[in-house]
């Protein structure tokens, strides 16, 4: 198993949503970092969230997200950033924050991701920024310079 700079698991979000449709989106974010941000903005995001498909593209905000984590005990906590479409975790519309379990559903924006109420479910079965986040079992030869390629950095 992969450690994190604290020399505690490393976590990824993997992603599990149909097939990248633009060469620049991130397929796979490891969290070595203590704050990691995720948008569509390439200048800001570590994780760039992108679409070839314009209407996809529109639903994240330029920056949408970001995961913050303790070093001490290496909780993962998933915050929407004033997101215009919202963050959801297993379906569900988080407001403000959420600490992320092993094997949770994290969907960045919804089509109508802003008339939709904090802690309503919305299935999004074809959104293309669905992400599994997980143990890291990958095998991460240089943790900076992986984050770097697959976050487009």
């Amino acid at each position: 198993m992969n450690e994190n700079s604290s020399g505690l698991p490393l976590h990824h979000l993997r992603r599990v949503s149909k097939p990248d449709t633009d060469s620049h989106a991130v397929s796979m974010v490891h969290f070595d970092r203590i704050v990691t941000k995720f948008g569509r903005d390439p200048r800001t995001a570590h994780a760039l969230l992108t679409s070839r498909d314009a209407q996809s593209r529109l639903i994240i905000s330029r920056e949408h997200a970001y995961v913050t984590r303790k070093p001490h005990n290496n909780e993962h906590k998933l915050h929407d950033d004033n997101s215009l479409n919202g963050v959801f975790v297993n379906d569900i519309k988080i407001n403000g924050s959420i600490i992320l379990k092993t094997g949770d559903l994290v969907t960045f924006g919804h089509l109508n991701g802003r008339l939709i109420t904090p802690g309503s479910r919305e299935l999004q079965p074809d959104s293309e920024y669905q992400y599994m986040f997980e143990l890291c079992n990958c095998h991460w030869k240089d943790k900076n310079q992986e984050n770097q390629s697959e976050a487009q950095l």
